[in-house]
């Protein structure tokens, strides 16, 4: 391991957060310590950037950020002092997908057509986006501020879920299935934007070698698990939606859920890899 260093890109609910109350457990300081040790900790939520943004503003902590299941990803601004772009005063633009506003109403009037078996999240009211998404009051203000997707609730047949993504293939829109919510996006996912994070840490970095590490426990975290040296899935009621069949390395499965489970995997993962 010497002179190299574990990219560890993370999903947030059910692998790094417990599942239904959020706790972090001791894996923010657990983080912390893999910082010091070389290494670094990039979440890859579905959540928006304000959500991970106020985690970690409470947390005392501002690691590499990918929101909303890939459309954008920011380093704080220490790390990519040569991209001019900001998001906030801590946080620099790397990548953005084209925002979803550009193409919200041709989504909904091909959506229309399914209006008894979709509900959009936005559209909900308050008090069941909080009984929904476990989300408190402010939290579902937080997660409402969407930039680059749509989140819905579906309650049809598979079939049916095949004609809508079928459909709106046609204006390069896809669907994403999450562990609470589906997801509308463009032409991204959370392998794409891995990917991309991962040629930024090697221009940063260049006499660095790097392994990447992904954990995930549902099958929006598919596309960076397959892409990824070492996955790990965290075990979690959204672990039944995850295909493996296309994954050509061995996965690391967690026996705790989260939050505990989050540093099983990585413990594992290093252990292996021969780092004290």
């Amino acid at each position: 391991m010497k002179n190299t260093s574990a990219l560890i890109f993370t999903d947030l609910d059910g692998t790094f957060l417990d599942n239904d109350n959020f706790s972090y457990g001791q894996n923010i300081d657990y983080a912390k310590n893999l910082i010091k040790s070389g290494h670094f900790v990039i979440f890859n939520s579905s959540k928006t950037f304000i959500e991970i943004f106020e985690l970690f503003s409470s947390c005392k902590i501002n690691f590499p950020i990918i929101c909303e299941t890939g459309g954008g990803i920011y380093f704080p601004s220490e790390l990519a002092n040569n991209y001019q772009k900001k998001i906030n005063s801590s946080y620099n633009v790397i990548y953005e997908a084209p925002k979803i506003s550009q193409t919200v109403d041709k989504i909904k009037v091909i959506c229309h057509d399914f209006k008894d078996e979709m509900k959009f999240f936005n559209d909900l009211s308050h008090n069941d986006k909080i009984k929904i998404s476990n989300l408190d009051p402010d939290g579902v203000v937080l997660a409402s501020q969407r930039i680059f997707s749509i989140l819905f609730t579906w309650s049809s047949s598979e079939e049916r879920l095949m004609k809508l993504q079928k459909t709106l293939e046609k204006i390069n829109i896809r669907v994403i299935r999450g562990a609470r919510f589906f997801h509308l996006c463009s032409k991204f996912d959370k392998g794409t934007a891995m990917v991309i994070a991962m040629n930024k840490f090697k221009k940063i970095y260049p006499d660095r070698e790097f392994i990447s590490v992904a954990l995930g426990d549902s099958s929006n975290d598919y596309e960076m698990l397959k892409l990824a040296d070492y996955p790990c899935v965290v075990k979690s009621s959204g672990n039944k939606n995850i295909s493996y069949s296309d994954l050509s390395v061995d996965i690391v499965f967690s026996s705790n859920p989260a939050p505990n489970g989050w540093r099983e995997c990585i413990d594992n993962i290093l252990n292996n890899i021969g780092d004290d």
